[in-house]
């Protein structure tokens, strides 16, 4: 599901243009996206915590999802079922049906705090965050410009 790069990364020094504005840049330099890491990865992790996936699902005119599994490169459903196991599942259920709404609103954000402290060391490197830098790089790089 997620897929690491590693230290010597091509996305350390990505071509300038890389992705989706190619069509745009057509010098050979290179776009340094190690500044934009730590804010990519916040803005990975943000969006998974948001909508469940990554990237945002897109909406139709009456605001309903038509995400689909094609464009989803992180399904926070799929990871969670990969690393808990039933009887934590189970206990979450429970906790959630009989427990009052202040212990449950305490639950969640115990819970969304554990998962989002267990996101990011996995995807610190991965190639979700990496693209997203790269993609924050060009936005900057375009609009000095």
């Amino acid at each position: 599901m997620i897929s690491r790069s590693g230290e010597n990364s091509d996305y350390a020094r990505a071509p300038e243009g890389a992705g989706r504005n190619d069509h745009i840049h057509g010098d050979e330099g290179g776009i340094d996206i190690e500044p934009f890491m730590a804010r990519a990865l916040d803005d990975v992790i943000e969006c998974i915590m948001d909508f469940g996936e990554y990237p945002e699902p897109k909406r139709d005119a009456r605001g309903n999802r038509v995400s689909s599994k094609a464009t989803r490169r992180f399904d926070l459903k799929d990871w969670l079922i990969n690393k808990r196991d039933e009887a934590y599942k189970a206990e979450f259920i429970v906790c959630m049906i009989i427990r009052s709404a202040y212990d449950r609103g305490l639950l969640i954000s115990r819970e969304r705090n554990v998962f989002e402290s267990e996101l990011r060391p996995e995807l610190a490197d991965s190639d979700i965050v990496s693209d997203r830098a790269l993609q924050m790089a060009i936005d900057e790089r375009e609009e000095r410009s």
